[in-house]
């Protein structure tokens, strides 16, 4: 009677370094190209929302892992709702850098202007971690829509921290009101972002 002996886990992944090094990428992606066919042919769906899973190592499907060297762009909705000061002024996080990940670049733009106030306005965008440092200075005008968008414009690659993550935090002043007087209101906000390796 023959034994039959399985290959599983973090086993297999070694194996496969070892086996294949150095085309272990290329044998994975060779892989999931030969799967992709199978489903195919077979009518099966491995696609979440709008994301293509890939085949894990241990026979799973998987959402595909973000190469650390990989820049990409993250769009985030700033509502109104944010600011909540009975103030003119109020600075708030609005996003969480993880561990040695650098900001290229940030691009601002109105959705939806803010009202209750004779001006509102966009100032700067900071990192926080522990002390604040301007990823770039504004003057975005929110009671004005407009297809042209702000981009950042001071050009620093900002990395903050090596071990922890930073706070992104972005700063509105209002006159005629305090920014929490608004009922409407909505920013897009797109990150440029790319993580050491």
């Amino acid at each position: 009677m023959k034994e039959t002996i399985y290959i599983e886990g973090d086993m297999f992944n070694k194996f496969l370094k070892k086996t294949f090094n150095p085309f272990y990428k290329e044998v994975c992606t060779f892989m999931n190209k030969i799967c992709k066919k199978i489903d195919e042919c077979l009518g099966i769906n491995r696609v979440s929302g709008d994301t293509e899973l890939v085949l894990s190592q241990r026979g799973t499907w998987i959402t595909p892992p973000i190469s650390p060297e990989v820049t990409r762009w993250e769009y985030i909705e700033i509502p109104y709702t944010l600011f909540t000061d009975a103030a003119t002024s109020q600075t708030v996080s609005f996003k969480i850098l993880e561990p040695k990940q650098a900001v290229v670049s940030a691009v601002l733009n109105i959705k939806e202007i803010f009202n209750n106030t004779t001006t509102y306005t966009i100032t700067s965008i900071t990192t926080f971690s522990g002390t604040s440092q301007t990823l770039s200075n504004f003057a975005i005008n929110c009671k004005v829509l407009s297809d042209i968008p702000s981009v950042s414009s001071n050009g620093n690659l900002v990395v903050r921290n090596l071990v922890n993550t930073t706070e992104l935090r972005i700063t509105v002043q209002s006159t005629g009101g305090n920014v929490n007087a608004a009922t409407q209101g909505k920013i897009n906000c797109w990150i440029l972002t790319s993580t050491l390796p």
